[in-house]
């Protein structure tokens, strides 16, 4: 019999049923008999087994969907109390950060920070973190140091309602007007939970006055490519020091940078300072030429701040502007060397300079007086470069012996008794410069010749009246060093013993010394060195003198080097002459009888003057066994025998 038979004779044998009731038998179904569904009226048919699966999977999803559901609600109940809780605002924690402003630019401030626990629980794991501006330098145990990226201290727990003060020595530094805005964070965990939270707190500094000063000398009015003097002062009022400090120049267009004292360490605009001690003081003098158009405002910027030479970066703390303008003149002049205005001059040269003017009215302009003067700068003695004995001067000018002026008037040079409108001239004159300058003292030294030139009219038209009818032009030449190099070969008077036979022979042995010397004058000669090569038939005896003089020999090329480096200034005149030595040996062959032996080529000096920019060279023939500077042989023994 099937299920289905067996399913039909259980629900349709009523007497069968009966009977099972009454004993109380408990029939046992199929696990899937089990799961049908009853028939909701005589004779429906039941619900198949798959439907009844698919209705038990349904209540589960469902089930399952509850139980998420309550999850996520208390999740987000959880995430809202959190939220409240953080924006709070800090409830449980206050930061207060007092102190001045505005503060000067790097004084040192003292800033409290006040910290309480404004809940009624303690606070644990507290950690307090400040975060300074730029430009800071933090202040502890009496000692500077660089800030940070983030000051952090680890602090005592907070028992409820407690305050405390932390006290915060900084110095801020920055330009007036410049906002420092300090961030304290606090960390805490309140006692009856397991995470972590935090208050904030900022407050801004105004820098109101900064403790520096640049005051400037300068002229207010310049004439078109005029060479000018621009002197800088830089001084410091404040109560600290200022450390790693510079200061940069920013020039107008058209600004041609000549020299300074002291020279720039970066380019031509930017000195080091270093540490600006607190009431320090400095100069600063600029030479340079300013071309522009009549009437034209030439703007001239000095910064004193921070320079990061990696980085190239400027942080300025002060900055001060002085304005020149291009002068309109009704007489312009102008001096030049060699018809340059940027030129140098050499030590036993003659010089040939030649002063312009020209009328620059509408009108005619009567009685015109020229001057021009050299000077030679710095002004530690007279004549130490010009021999003004041999001064030559053109259009019957006079020379004033007092002043080093040349004049040109109108009672000598017809010229200048009426100079018509647009009318321009030249006068020239000629000087020697010394072969050797002189040298007294180590402030002789950088020398540069200033000429200086002036033009002025006694007769000024009606039309000028009230307008100064004069010019002045002042433009500066560099004077390059003088470097004597001399030497000498010798055999008995020689820092280095020699020997072998004197003259030298045949088949036989000799040493010799070749000693270079040299002198400078008025300028440091840097990257000083000097080279010869040493003929095949010479030897390298590796013997010098003194034993710390930098002197090699290349075999390779036989090339015997000296490295100076640094020569000094003066060297030889105000302190002892610079000797380098060294040893070479000849065997003479049978062809040499009778000859006189060449033992060096020609050695040649070259260095860098550090003053000009210019290089130095100079030249010496070459050296042979003709002892002429060794006063203890004779010219017996310079050739060679048998």
């Amino acid at each position: 019999m099937s299920k289905l038979e067996n399913l039909e004779k259980n629900l349709y044998d009523k007497k069968e049923d009966a009977e099972l009731v009454k004993r109380g038998e408990h029939h046992e179904f199929s696990r899937d008999q089990e799961e049908q569904s009853p028939p909701r009226q005589w004779g429906e048919e039941s619900t198949p087994p798959q439907a009844s699966r698919e209705a038990i999977i349904s209540r589960k999803t469902l089930i399952k969907y509850i139980v998420a559901g309550f999850i996520v609600l208390f999740v987000a109940m959880g995430s809202l109390a959190l939220f409240l809780y953080l924006g709070s605002g800090g409830q449980e924690a206050r930061i207060a950060i007092f102190g001045r402003s505005p503060i000067e630019s790097g004084e040192i401030v003292t800033i409290p920070i006040t910290l309480k626990n404004a809940s009624k629980s303690p606070l644990r794991e507290a950690e307090v973190s400040v975060v300074f501006p730029e430009s800071s330098l933090l202040i502890e145990d009496g000692a500077e140091r660089e800030v940070p990226p983030r000051y952090a201290k680890k602090l005592d727990d907070f028992a409820p309602g407690e305050e405390r003060t932390l006290q915060i020595k900084t110095r801020m530094f920055g330009y007036e007007g410049e906002e420092k805005k300090i961030e304290v964070v606090l960390l805490y965990r309140p006692e009856n939970l397991g995470a972590r939270f935090s208050a904030k707190a900022s407050q801004v500094f105004v820098v109101g006055r900064v403790p520096l000063a640049l005051a400037w000398d300068m002229p207010k009015l310049l004439s078109s490519g005029q060479e000018v003097l621009i002197n800088l002062r830089y001084t410091s009022s404040a109560k600290a020091e200022f450390g790693n400090m510079s200061l940069r120049m920013n020039y107008p267009p058209g600004f041609k940078f000549v020299s300074s004292s002291p020279q720039p360490d970066t380019g031509e605009d930017i000195w080091k300072i270093g540490t600006f001690e607190p009431g320090e003081e400095g100069e600063i003098h600029i030479r340079g030429s300013v071309s522009g158009e009549e009437g034209e405002v030439k703007p001239f910027r000095a910064e004193l701040g921070v320079y990061n030479e990696l980085t190239k970066e400027w942080k300025p703390y002060n900055e001060s502007v002085s304005e020149a303008a291009i002068a309109v003149s009704p007489l312009a002049v102008q001096g030049m060397y060699d018809e340059s205005r940027d030129k140098i001059v050499e030590p036993g040269s003659q010089l040939s300079f030649t002063v312009r003017y020209k009328n620059n009215t509408l009108y005619t302009i009567k009685n015109v007086s020229l001057r021009a003067s050299l000077e030679e700068t710095p002004q530690t003695s007279k004549e130490r470069v010009l021999e003004f004995a041999s001064l030559q001067i053109d259009k019957n000018g006079v020379f004033d012996g007092t002043t080093h002026a040349i004049v040109w008037g109108p009672g000598s040079t017809p010229e200048l008794r009426e100079v018509k409108p647009g009318a321009e001239g030249i006068f020239a004159f000629r000087v020697k410069t010394k072969e050797r300058p002189v040298i007294r003292n180590v402030a002789d030294s950088n020398i540069t010749l200033a000429l200086k030139s002036k033009i002025e009219a006694a007769g000024v038209p009606k039309e000028l009246a009230g307008t100064r009818v004069s010019a002045e032009d002042s433009v500066f030449f560099k004077v390059n060093t003088k470097v004597l190099f001399t030497g000498r070969s010798l055999y008995r008077a020689s820092p280095i013993p020699n020997n072998g036979p004197l003259p030298p022979k045949v088949g036989s042995k000799t040493t010799y010394t070749i000693a270079w010397e040299v002198k400078d004058f008025t300028n440091t000669v840097e990257n000083a060195e000097i080279r010869a090569t040493l003929p095949p038939n010479i030897k390298w005896e590796n013997k010098i003198s003194p034993s710390d003089a930098r002197i090699t020999f290349d075999p390779a090329s036989s090339d015997v080097r000296w490295r100076i480096g640094t020569l000094k200034a003066g060297t030889g005149i105000l302190t002892p002459t610079m000797v380098g030595a060294f040893q070479v040996s000849l065997t003479p062959a049978e062809a040499d009888v009778g000859d006189s032996l060449v033992l060096v080529s020609e050695s040649k000096f070259t260095g860098t003057d550090s003053f000009t920019e210019s290089t130095v060279e100079e030249k010496m023939s070459r050296f042979t066994t003709e002892l002429r500077e060794d006063s203890l042989t004779s010219t017996e023994d310079w050739r060679v025998v048998r």
